[in-house]
């Protein structure tokens, strides 16, 4: 049927201007419902994308300041969708790094003002509770060093993606 319509709204705009007629408004009218239901269709066999799509760009908005009229979540889910797998999980893994060096830090009680706001007193008390800290070879290891690395998060990822799948599906 949709195959019959495109053939025939092809045709007629293939053969110079024409005055519309049924078979022509029956065919784009069968197109128009084809897409319909296949948008529809997709979108109900895709449902926990939709969930991860909406809370994303809401959460956007509410970051941005921003309304479902602006582009810029959709711009900003597109450019992450357009990135690698492997790169999100390269990303994940620094930020987790990240956050493992910010904990010794706050767990030596370190101001974490920026340098130059301190005082010269105040940067030496620093000093201190960081040589302090890396007493410790855990700290040592999770300020200079990598606790977390590519592969262990990537499996933990698949692991939780599977998880969530399993469960909501």
């Amino acid at each position: 049927m949709i195959r019959e319509a495109i053939k025939r709204i092809g045709w007629r705009l293939s053969n110079g201007p024409f005055e519309v007629n049924r078979n022509d408004i029956e065919a784009f009218n069968d197109i128009s419902v084809f897409v319909d239901q296949a948008q529809k269709k997709q979108f109900e066999h895709n449902e926990l994308f939709a969930k991860m799509y909406i809370y994303t760009a809401m959460k956007i908005m509410e970051n941005d300041n921003s309304t479902v009229f602006d582009a810029n979540h959709r711009k900003k889910i597109g450019n992450l969708l357009a990135l690698p797998l492997d790169q999100i999980i390269e990303n994940l893994t620094d930020s987790l790094n990240d956050s493992e060096q910010y904990g010794v830090l706050k767990d030596a009680g370190l101001d974490l003002r920026h340098p130059a706001l301190l005082k010269t007193s105040e940067r030496a008390d620093n000093m201190d509770k960081i040589n302090e800290a890396l007493k410790t070879p855990l700290n040592e290891e999770r300020l200079f060093g990598k606790v977390w690395d590519f592969e262990a998060v990537k499996n933990g990822m698949i692991a939780e993606v599977n998880n969530m799948i399993n469960l909501h599906r």
